[in-house]
């Protein structure tokens, strides 16, 4: 199978077999089978569960201890958006903040617009031992409005998502398998509950209580756009601008307070890879349409370009440490 085949192939797999991983039991279907494909490529494979605040389990794929190299993408699926389309922004977690709340919070105050309403209008002609039906009916109402509200909030997972982040697990996915030297320096994590709470992040970095001396490479949103970036944190502008130059991405530095909300936030030592559509005026990348039905469209040959890439980014950081190691060990005491 060619490299363009094997992509579509994973896209298939994961954006359209297994399209949305809100419940426990569609995320550990999504495990199994995520498991099975890096086993496939040669690495050992095993869940690692946490609990911070809900149950997180992560998929991992080689040695964690032993790696130099860990790359991450989240594997969970937004909460459907009921409301007006927002536009996510990978590489500022506050905007997005902002961006989202209205439309996430749109079902809960129809409904308790609706609520308030039937206070006003009827709650004081309730009597059930004159009206009874008429205050059962108002009754029930009110209480309806108040569930469906907080239901449609917070109980419907997104049907389709194959930018966020589907696009970055198959990425990882994609790059497991391109490696030889560096496979064995190489390890792949993908992460619970990335979209909220982040509690699969804090659970990785329990696991791997020297992760901050590995290199990160975090995936998010690699699907579709007009401009790729490399974002990073402060003393990592090197290996940034080393990935950014194969990648003919952006480079971008990302402050504490731009990170907030954000997994990335979690790995002080990461390259954040993503790809989404340039704002002049704000100098940012947004995505839109995720969260949504919409969220349909991504670039198969793009996003096998970059795998390539990145793999070959690794490669030669495995060359350069061999090489090296070699030549130390040839030096005279």
């Amino acid at each position: 199978m060619s490299g363009k085949e094997e992509i579509r192939d994973l896209f298939l797999r994961f954006g359209i077999e297994l399209p949305r991983r809100f419940s426990r039991k569609e995320k550990d279907s999504f495990c199994s089978t995520a498991g099975k494909k890096f086993k496939e490529c040669g690495y050992d494979v095993k869940a690692i569960a946490g609990t911070y605040k809900v149950r997180a389990v992560n998929v991992t794929a080689g040695n964690l201890k032993r790696a130099d190299t860990i790359v991450i993408a989240n594997y969970d699926t937004p909460l459907h958006n009921f409301g007006n389309p927002y536009l996510y922004y990978p590489l500022n977690g506050p905007s997005t903040v902002k961006a989202s709340m209205l439309p996430y919070y749109t079902p809960q105050i129809i409904a308790m617009l609706i609520a308030v309403f039937f206070i006003i209008a009827y709650v004081g002609k309730i009597d059930f031992a004159e009206h009874l039906i008429f205050s059962i009916i108002v009754t029930v109402s009110i209480f309806a409005c108040c569930i469906l509200g907080f239901v449609m909030s917070t109980a419907f997972g997104n049907k389709c998502n194959m930018n966020r982040n589907t696009s970055g697990c198959v990425g990882a996915l994609r790059i497991s398998s391109l490696l030889k030297n560096a496979k064995q320096k190489t390890a792949f994590v993908l992460t619970d509950y990335g979209c909220s709470r982040h509690a699969g992040d804090q659970v990785l970095r329990h696991e791997v209580a020297d992760i901050d001396q590995k290199l990160v490479i975090y995936l998010d949103c690699i699907g579709n756009g007009d401009t790729t970036f490399v974002g990073y944190q402060e003393g990592h502008k090197k290996e940034a601008k080393e990935l950014a130059d194969l990648l003919h991405a952006h480079t971008m530095k990302l402050s504490p307070s731009e990170l907030k909300y954000t997994s990335f936030s979690f790995y002080p030592s990461g390259l954040l890879v993503t790809r989404g559509f340039y704002r002049e005026e704000s100098e940012n990348i947004s995505i839109p349409d995720t969260a949504t039905i919409h969220d349909d469209t991504v670039d198969p040959d793009y996003v096998e370009e970059l795998c390539q890439k990145i793999a070959s980014f690794l490669e030669q950081k495995r060359n350069t440490v061999e090489s090296k190691a070699e030549r130390n060990e040839n030096e005279p005491a």
